[in-house]
């Protein structure tokens, strides 16, 4: 073999090496959640306290804990408001970056795996509040879940979060609008409509069941139709047995299906509004993507299972190896061939940024 042909086969070695070794550090990179024959994969960034004036209170290892657990009750529950069709899959969880003064170490996380957290489908944050984009799932890249913590801590057990997370993936995943309550701007701010008052006097309220009941006080006790986004107010439900709908009050115990055929089509509420009165499974079905028949027809249950949880986090790398032979059979051409591959090869990798923890390269 003359030396022309040896050059070009050591050129294609190396370059072969080095595509697969990129492949496999890229293979993971991607975009937001995922389905796969009814099974919802998501991925969840807990977002870092360290330096914001909300904090979480508890040990971070908890926090990761009762993410799980959240989720195996969130996959539970949909599994059985969709009639055995839907549940979750694989959840990614990154957490913070372990640092001093931050966030510690996770036992187990894996590394960062190229993850742009504009992709996650959850933010878990410090409080109790939650909300979603209404956009469908993985409808845009702005779309996500933002889910309080809080609740998960709770011991009295009056607010699921696992329920919470359905409800939230209602909006975030299935489109759905809530049942709760619908939403006006008026003079430039936005309310949060809870009923309509009639001529004679009377309230209709959203509810998604006429069996339900529901009234809204405000800071003195005075009955309220409507309260400006972010003010207080107290709220007092009775679902009466009603089993629909988790996109109404889905921490009522007897709730827990999304509605169908029992739908109110007449409430006021945000669903109705933007859905021209479809009740939630009617919506749903719609969305092919989740391969759903609504309660009656020939419906196909999926193998119930709880997620599968992989941890992340940054400034955890492995012990990576980079051997160059540089020998005399190298010489010329060969070596700056390897150099350049082995350049080539640190550029694919995600390395730790100025100041983060991590080995440096020699």
């Amino acid at each position: 073999m003359n030396h022309s042909i040896k050059k070009v086969v050591s050129f294609l070695l190396v370059f072969t090496i080095l595509i697969t070794t990129c492949t496999t550090v890229l293979a993971s990179t991607g975009t937001s959640g995922s389905i796969t024959g009814g099974v919802i994969d998501l991925r969840v960034m807990i977002l870092d306290d360290t330096d914001s004036t909300d904090k979480y209170g508890q040990d971070p290892s908890d926090i990761v804990e009762k993410v799980k657990e959240s989720f195996i009750e969130a996959s539970n529950y949909l599994y059985e408001a969709t009639k055995g069709q839907n549940r979750f899959g694989k959840i990614t969880i990154y957490v913070p970056a372990a640092r001093e003064g931050g966030w510690p170490e996770i036992q187990g996380a894996l590394p960062m795996d190229n993850f742009n957290p504009e992709d996650s489908d959850v933010y878990i944050r410090p409080g109790r509040g939650a909300s979603a984009n209404l956009a469908g799932f993985m409808g845009s890249k702005e779309s996500h879940m933002y889910i309080g913590i809080d609740k998960a801590f709770d011991t009295n057990g009056t607010h699921s979060l696992g329920k919470t997370i359905v409800h939230e993936f209602g909006h975030y995943g299935y489109g759905l609008g809530d049942e709760y309550c619908d939403y006006e701007t008026k003079n430039g701010r936005s309310y949060q409509v809870f009923g309509t008052l009639n001529a004679d006097g009377s309230i209709t309220w959203n509810t998604c069941e006429s069996q339900a009941s529901m009234l809204m006080r405000d800071s003195n006790g005075n009955t309220i139709t409507e309260v400006v986004q972010g003010e207080n107010y107290r709220p007092s439900y009775n679902s009466n047995g009603a089993k629909a709908s988790i996109m109404w009050v889905q921490h009522e115990s007897s709730i827990v299906d999304f509605c169908d055929s029992s739908h109110n089509s007449s409430a006021p509420s945000h669903q109705n509004r933007i859905h021209g009165n479809k009740s939630c499974w009617e919506v749903m079905v719609e969305n092919k993507k989740f391969n759903l028949t609504a309660p009656g027809g020939n419906i196909q249950p999926i193998e119930k299972k709880d997620p599968v949880f992989e941890v992340r986090q940054n400034n955890k790398w492995n012990d990576i190896a980079l051997v160059i032979d540089k020998s005399g059979s190298m010489r010329g051409s060969k070596i700056q061939l390897a150099k350049g591959a082995a350049k080539m090869f640190v550029d694919c990798l995600e390395l730790p940024q100025e100041g983060q923890l991590g080995d440096g390269i020699i």
